[in-house]
């Protein structure tokens, strides 16, 4: 697999820099799961194609910043002095400081929060938010009697002879856990995500600390059909069981994220507890609601084992509910290894098989579920795909290599245990025989002859072939196209007189139905001659004529379309079928530095 190539050549040129540099921040090794997402995730930036030469430049880029986000180095902090000297500042400024003293205006009741550089004696005083009164009086005697370090954005300048800092609600404190360590047991430590969810929490002071296990993309939401908001959804887990909740911030509320990253433990004060639109509960940010970041070193315990795929012991973190996580492996991982009791555990592997959608009632919610059958080199294995995952697979077919990210695995189960992929649990899949840049690039793909590809009698092999095409068949008796199911592009069926999708277990409405190719192509690259079947995305592409109009034109228009194709030449990514058939993944126009397959045919023709 011209990927796996690709991955390990990337890994082993990366480390060896790494080590050559002698760099304190990047002490570690890079890990080949780090590298895999991150060159899928470049390949897909780059889908007319990409050097080894982009490739170096950008993961190295990602690497330091990586590093730095890991050592809390990755903000650039605005300092006091600099306001002094400009008399200004950006409103999305970020400050580090020490918060020296709590004072109040005389004859007023406002406070000031007396602020100092972290490394220098200049000092700078804030006119504090009204969300921090009721805080500050309640806790003045205990949080606030020593200094504390805190962060904020989103502030101005009052310019004078002493200037001052308007109030900003985008403050959150610091607290080392050692040190304010009675505190937080006392005040903020009150309750889990398990209450929450179950209840317990009725006509209590809502505090919870929880662990920042994912910040996902900023996504624009719609409460209403007059509304439109800039959401940020926050994936928090609980520190007591292996629960997890979505914080959700809008608008202005997700400058937020600039103070946080994800791993951060957070206690989170006064949130308000809601329900999404599938009546799960959530946590919003609320007026009323305060960040308070806790720093602690977490205490691991170092399970030693011995898996297959490494001649070494290896040293995995095991947390407090015996769960083994492999988020910092160092080697690619295969099916040998997998065993109970594991999370963030990433595989590249093959598709042998997709089950249908098979729905299940949990907590009085629908949730689809799917199960895959993968293979690697080391054995095959099953796995269950939930929700939006399942809906993801439905357009996956046999044979697509892919690589999943932070898979979970059970206890064991009556002598077993069961693979898990839940989007919740940050479970991500990429399907590598689609990647657009590989194909595209020369330099990460090895062109095939067909007659060697014939040759392999396997199912699920993958090749990239340069070939020409030179004739074109119906796959279906009837005609040139078919109605589908638009969620998974198979053919309607009919249950009791209603349209209705097997693959997906759902009845179709009929905005639900879509037309698509289907044509099957003959191709010949000079060493043999193929017919392979194409999806219809696929076919789009090569006949450049989108189906809508295709399937309008009358019959002698459709078979001058499909004829002028021929003696097309592109680049096809094949993967191999039962019962010597072939299908065709990808597509690309060749390179024009490419060897010409046409001469290439006329010659041994």
């Amino acid at each position: 697999m011209d990927f796996l190539i690709c991955i390990q050549k990337t890994y082993d040129i990366l480390n060896d820099i790494n080590k050559t540099r002698k760099n304190k921040s990047r002490s570690n090794k890079i890990s080949w799961n780090w590298i895999a997402s991150h060159l899928i995730k470049l390949f897909n930036q780059y889908p007319a194609g990409i050097t080894y030469a982009i490739v170096f430049s950008e993961l190295e880029m990602e690497i330091d910043n990586y590093t730095q986000i890991k050592n809390d180095n990755g903000k650039k902090f605005e300092s006091i002095q600099n306001i002094y000297e400009r008399s200004e500042v950006s409103f999305n400024s970020i400050f580090n400081v020490t918060l020296k003293e709590i004072k109040t205006i005389p004859q007023t009741n406002i406070n000031v929060f007396s602020l100092q550089e972290i490394d220098s004696n200049c000092t700078i005083d804030m006119i504090v938010h009204q969300k921090f009164f009721n805080v500050i009086e309640k806790f003045k005697n205990t949080l606030f009697r020593r200094p504390l370090n805190v962060k904020f954005t989103r502030t101005q300048v009052i310019k004078g002879m002493n200037p001052k800092l308007l109030p900003t609600e985008y403050i959150i404190i610091t607290l080392n856990y050692k040190e304010h360590i009675g505190f937080i047991s006392e005040c903020l430590d009150k309750m889990s995500i398990d209450d929450i969810l179950n209840n317990k929490v009725l006509n209590q002071e809502i505090s919870i600390i929880v662990k920042i296990k994912e910040i996902k993309e900023t996504k624009t939401y719609k409460p209403d059909k007059d509304t439109k908001m800039e959401q940020k959804e926050i994936i928090i887990s609980d520190t007591k069981s292996q629960n997890t909740m979505s914080l959700f911030l809008y608008d202005e509320q997700i400058s937020f994220v600039r103070l946080l990253k994800n791993g951060d433990y957070i206690a989170i004060y006064n949130p308000q507890i809601d329900y999404d639109k599938e009546n799960k509960k959530i946590l919003n940010y609320c007026l009323d609601t305060i960040f308070i970041k806790i720093e602690k070193e977490e205490k691991q315990n170092i399970k030693h084992l011995k898996l297959s795929s490494q001649s070494e012991l290896c040293n995995i973190p095991e947390d407090d509910n015996g769960i083994l996580d492999f988020s910092q492996f160092q080697e690619r991982l295969y099916l040998c290894d997998l065993r109970n009791n594991t999370k963030n555990v990433s595989i590249f592997c093959q598709i042998i098989y997709i089950g249908n959608n098979n729905p299940i009632i949990v907590d009085n919610a629908i949730k689809n579920r799917i199960g895959i059958k993968i293979q690697d080199n080391t054995g095959i294995r099953d796995i269950t795909l939930w929700d939006n995952l399942a809906l993801q697979m439905l357009k996956y077919k046999v044979g697509y290599y892919i690589f999943i990210e932070n898979l979970i695995t059970s206890d064991y189960i009556d002598n077993t245990f069961y693979i898990n992929g839940i989007e919740e649990f940050n479970c991500k899949i990429y399907n590598v025989n689609c990647l657009k840049s590989i194909i595209s690039s020369p330099s990460f793909r090895q062109i095939n002859y067909l007659s060697e590809l014939k040759s392999k009698n396997e199912d699920n092999v993958f090749c990239y072939c340069n070939a020409v095409i030179i004739g074109w068949k119906k796959r279906l008796d009837d005609d040139l196209y078919y109605f589908a199911h638009s969620n998974c592009e198979k053919a309607l069926s009919r249950h009791n007189g209603i349209d209705f999708c097997d693959q997906c277990a759902s009845p179709i409405n009929n905005e639900d139905i879509v037309s698509l190719y289907a044509i099957d192509w003959v191709i010949d690259d000079g060493t043999s001659v193929l017919t392979v079947s194409a999806d219809s995305s696929i076919s789009t592409e090569i006949i450049g004529v989108s189906i809508n109009i295709f399937k309008n034109q009358n019959q002698d228009v459709k078979e001058n379309i499909l004829n002028d194709i021929i003696g097309n030449e592109f680049i096809f990514g094949i993967c191999t079928l039962p019962r010597n058939e072939y299908r065709i993944d990808c597509i690309c126009q060749p390179e024009f530095e490419e060897y010409d397959i046409k001469n290439y045919i006329k010659k041994f023709s």
